[in-house]
């Protein structure tokens, strides 16, 4: 009865709506059945004073070689969007307005809602619906810091001329500010999947991609006590393997190693020795051969000349299934 009641207002109202009022519903009525249907994850929300016609969004489709996708929507004159998008797996992307954009945490048919005003995003920016308290973290952890020491360019022209010491106490502080943020805000607003290894991950393969960097800008003189951070940091990470804090402190592991070893290799190459230490130090299958399949893209003029074999010789189907 009830339901005979509704349909009847329903109808009523649909044959007195304006031409403009049916086809937003259509539209409406067509994002959420397909994006249901297909198992898309949705993104719907309001810019206010827009600063453009669409809003996008960047996937990264292949780790190994960084080829991206991206997928646009139009706003309506009110601001509003909806844009919907299929993955496979959580995954970060980029989310772009304008001349604006942040990385965002997204699964697999989450649906989420966000608002901002387009000219200060950073400032304004709220999301809601599944996985808000990820997205909302990745928003106040960039403002805690100021947008800037989130960033490897500012960190870089900051410690310019800093000793050894001086280097790794900033370096050691600004992790610690780090966690000390991400354990408060957690403790508030839990977060949901995988979420919490990708931020502590953020984290802590920074501090030692940092520390790393800092080492090799030096030509490695440090002493070795400076290394001892290394303790503190699982080279191997299966969660994060198409991370790129955790790919960038990788490959700079495998580099100091290469260091630490150079004397005892004779004339062999630093392409071919990072080659031979990751078979030897990575073994997570998975890890292995796409830090290897990554050296191998990475150093294709000398993969030939090396004798290092391509990456159909690699034990995968295809570079799809290492990510």
């Amino acid at each position: 009865m009830f339901f005979c009641v509704d349909m009847l207002h329903f109808f009523a109202q649909f044959f007195t709506m304006k031409p403009q009022h049916l086809s937003a519903l259509f539209l409406c009525l067509f994002y959420a059945l397909f994006a249901q249907a297909q198992g898309y994850t949705l993104i719907e929300g309001n810019i206010k004073i827009p600063d453009g016609k669409e809003v996008n969004v960047t996937i990264v489709t292949d780790a190994l070689t960084n080829e991206r996708t991206i997928i646009s929507t139009p706003l309506d004159e009110q601001g509003n969007f909806k844009l919907a998008f299929r993955i496979s797996n959580a995954a970060i992307v980029r989310f772009e307005h304008g001349f604006e954009n942040m990385l965002i945490y997204v699964t697999p048919n989450q649906r989420t809602k966000v608002t901002f005003e387009a000219d200060s995003m950073w400032k304004t920016i709220q999301w809601s619906g599944d996985g808000a308290n990820n997205n909302n973290y990745m928003v106040a952890y960039h403002n805690q810091f100021d947008g800037k020491e989130v960033d490897q360019t500012y960190i870089d022209l900051k410690t310019d001329g800093m000793s050894t010491d001086a280097f790794a106490l900033y370096a050691n502080n600004l992790k610690d500010r780090k966690m000390r943020f991400l354990n408060d805000y957690i403790l508030k607003h839990p977060f949901t999947d995988h979420f919490e290894d990708y931020a502590r991950g953020d984290v802590l393969y920074n501090w030692g991609y940092d520390l790393l960097r800092f080492a090799a800008s030096v030509d490695w003189l440090v002493p070795h006590s400076y290394y001892n951070f290394l303790t503190q940091i699982p080279l191997q990470n299966n969660l994060l393997v198409d991370s790129r804090p955790y790919n960038d402190f990788l490959q700079t592991y495998l580099t100091y190693q290469y260091q630490l070893d150079k004397q005892n290799l004779g004339n062999q190459s630093a392409m071919l020795a990072k080659y031979n230490i990751a078979q030897n130090l990575l073994t997570d299958e998975k890890i292995r051969y796409f830090t290897l399949a990554k050296l191998i893209l990475n150093g294709s003029a000398t993969v030939a000349t090396e004798g290092i074999a391509d990456l159909e010789t690699l034990p995968i189907l295809n570079k799809q299934t290492l990510i």
